[in-house]
């Protein structure tokens, strides 16, 4: 938006009472000094209000508790239900507070050891590694 100033124009008498109202003149933040502090004209308020004071309520996209704008980023890296990737490399975006619990138990590329010869391989490949394992027991074939 261009800043070009006010253009209004009228008697003196009236000054006052258009000083009281003009959009382009800057106010303080109603959330306070404490909260935001920032002057901002009348005719961004709003804008400022919902979008960049550090003082709005935001919820977060993952949890839905509510934060200031100030605070959303901070709880944004801890956040329990945010998904994260698998450090594993399964491909899988699990929520932060259940990460560990998938890797210990379900996550395809955890470590799994083999029963027969003690080798640990990833859980998506212990069936075929069994089909190839020299300790694997098998029956006779001719029963």
């Amino acid at each position: 938006m261009q800043n070009d100033g006010c253009k209004w124009q009228g008697p003196l008498g009236k000054l006052k009472a258009h000083l009281n109202a003009c959009q382009r003149d800057a106010v303080a933040c109603p959330r306070g000094a404490g909260v935001c502090g920032a002057k901002i004209a009348r005719l961004m308020m709003e804008d400022h209000l919902l979008t960049t004071c550090p003082g709005r309520p935001v919820s977060c996209p993952h949890c839905k508790r509510e934060f200031t704008g100030a605070t959303v980023e901070e709880h944004g890296a801890s956040c329990g239900f945010e998904p994260v990737d698998c450090e594993n490399k399964c491909g899988g975006r699990i929520a932060r507070n259940r990460l560990r619990a998938h890797q210990a138990n379900t996550c395809s590329k955890r470590l799994v050891g083999c029963q027969y010869c003690a080798g640990a391989f990833a859980a998506d490949t212990l069936q075929a590694h069994h089909r190839k394992c020299g300790l694997f027991p098998v029956p006779c074939p001719n029963r």
